[in-house]
């Protein structure tokens, strides 16, 4: 009905991933975080608050989200969601525990982490979550990262390992500046991006066969310090408790002319 998609809505088959631009956004499924509605005006997480009505959570038919206009692609990780506009600006919103808003939410006031808030970034061409970490690269070619970094998979080497490390803000990914990177995807511990020439590199976790590589043959080193510019593609990282490895960036050689 035309009271939930205006006459400018327009509907197509696309990847999950993706979403057409559109000149007004709506989302199609009931997303839902820990204190409300996803993306929504924050009225209906308080009153939920208010009155333990937990179907106040959801919102289940399409609803249009006012406070975001011209945006042409979507990416969602466990509990947040990033948005990028025809203009190049990302907005984030969700839960920001493991910084994944790259934004600091005080506990007092954290349902206005469901509100999309602007991230602080130069112009912006594309956009990726992992569970709880967030990815975007910039017009120059730079590739940021930010949120959740337990297992390296920001590609950003500082404490990787440590189990409540995270990367507050947006962050250039040292050893991806070698590389024109077109596409980035992500799981909850692992990364991969696709290069120009089609190359894809991985990161993070690795002890499961995530990286499809042996890893017996990557030189192996001590977790980098806060201080470390490495920008090495070839690294496997075990910390001084000697936990399941961590991959830094690194190129999977059996594979290539990925389109």
């Amino acid at each position: 009905p035309r009271t939930l998609f205006p006459y400018t809505t327009l509907f197509r088959s696309a990847p999950s991933a993706y979403v057409p631009p559109l000149s007004q956004t709506c989302l199609t499924t009931p997303p839902q975080a820990n204190d409300g509605i996803l993306g929504f005006t924050t009225a209906s997480a308080l009153e939920s608050a208010k009155t333990q009505t937990h179907e106040l959570k959801f919102q289940r038919t399409p609803l249009l989200i006012p406070s975001l206009a011209k945006i042409v692609s979507l990416a969602a990780g466990n509990n947040h969601i990033l948005a990028l506009s025809s203009t190049g600006q990302v907005f984030a919103w969700g839960t920001a525990e493991q910084r994944q808003l790259a934004r600091r939410v005080p506990s007092r006031t954290r349902i206005g982490a469901l509100t999309p808030s602007r991230v602080a970034l130069p112009p912006i061409t594309l956009i990726a979550a992992g569970a709880y970490h967030s990815f975007a690269i910039a017009d120059s070619g730079t590739v940021y990262a930010w949120g959740a970094n337990n297992f390296g998979q920001t590609g950003i080497p500082s404490h990787a390992g440590d189990s409540d490390t995270i990367i507050p803000l947006p962050t250039p990914i040292p050893a991806l500046g070698a590389y024109a990177i077109r596409a980035i995807a992500s799981g909850e511990h692992h990364s991969l991006a696709c290069t120009q020439e089609g190359q894809v590199l991985i990161w993070g976790r690795s002890n499961d066969h995530q990286a499809g590589l042996s890893l017996s043959t990557l030189p192996l080193s001590t977790l980098p310090d806060s201080t470390s510019t490495s920008t090495s593609t070839s690294t496997l990282i075990l910390d001084s408790r000697a936990r399941p490895p961590i991959l830094a960036p690194t190129l999977i050689p059996d594979l290539s002319s990925v389109e």
